[in-house]
């Protein structure tokens, strides 16, 4: 038997493909525009490391994403600092687990040396989170609260050297910063003071208590270990600077669960 050929299917209307190709096109374009908005480096040069501007053409439809985003709410444009090596420092962290007593139970180290590669990157993900600090402006002049009132206060890191009223440095010798909520007319004036993220301490402490529930243990202190960047200079030849190797360890303080 002949086999008859079928009709043909009504095609669509052109102003339905052409509507639909400018949609796909603006949607397409919104979503480029903003990786292609960023400042691309850090360059090394022979006087530090330098940004270089985004393209112009980009820089110039920067409206259409930030209208196209305000749709759609699109959190971030792709550009993480975890995309920029040379300007986070390295990260590990040492999670100290105790019993009630205070007698240590063991070592929880992130990321995990012998996990499999896709949980060795979710934990270095984690850690990750933990740095960079953030830098504390100088007090200016004191500003004291009233009689039986608390004043503000701020949390930065404190090393063993710094002076303050009511606080006393733990006696750990592997950890030289210590987090600690003073108030803000006590800050330390004679150093560059920094302080944690708020979301650092908010993953630090979350996670401390999940290791808790998890291991029995009763309190647990997240330890952190960076070392910070080697600069770029040294691609010109000059010699990295003396504590470039230096690891510093500063401590979240313990948590409960």
């Amino acid at each position: 038997m002949r086999e008859t050929a079928s009709a043909s299917g009504v095609g669509l209307p052109r102003w339905i493909i052409v509507a639909g190709s400018a949609a796909i096109l603006l949607h397409f374009t919104a979503v480029v525009v903003p990786i292609l908005d960023a400042q691309s480096g850090p360059w090394p040069t022979p006087n530090g490391p330098s940004l270089d501007d985004p393209p112009a053409f980009a820089h110039a439809a920067a409206g259409l994403a930030e209208w196209h985003a305000s749709y759609l709410r699109t959190s971030n444009d792709c550009h993480f600092i975890f995309n920029r090596p040379g300007r986070a420092p390295g990260v590990r962290v040492e999670v100290r687990l105790r019993d009630a007593d205070g007698r240590m139970m063991r070592n929880v180290d992130l990321p995990e040396p012998q996990a499999n590669p896709w949980l060795r990157h979710r934990e270095e993900l984690l850690v990750r989170q933990l740095a960079p600090d953030l830098p504390v402006p100088p007090p200016g002049m004191d500003m004291l609260p009233p009689p039986g009132k608390a004043g503000p206060t701020t949390t930065v890191w404190l090393t063993r050297d710094d002076v303050i009223p009511g606080w006393t440095a733990p006696d750990d010798a592997d950890v030289q910063f210590w987090m600690a909520t003073i108030p803000q007319h006590l800050v330390p004036r004679n150093r560059e003071v920094m302080r944690p993220s708020e979301w650092a301490v908010l993953l630090a402490r979350s996670y401390s208590r999940r290791l808790c529930r998890e291991t029995g243990a009763a309190r647990a202190e997240v330890v952190r270990i960076t070392r910070e960047p080697m600069p770029p200079l040294v691609l010109f030849g000059n010699m990295p600077p003396p504590d470039a190797f230096v690891e510093r360890s500063a401590s979240f303080g313990e948590v409960t669960p």
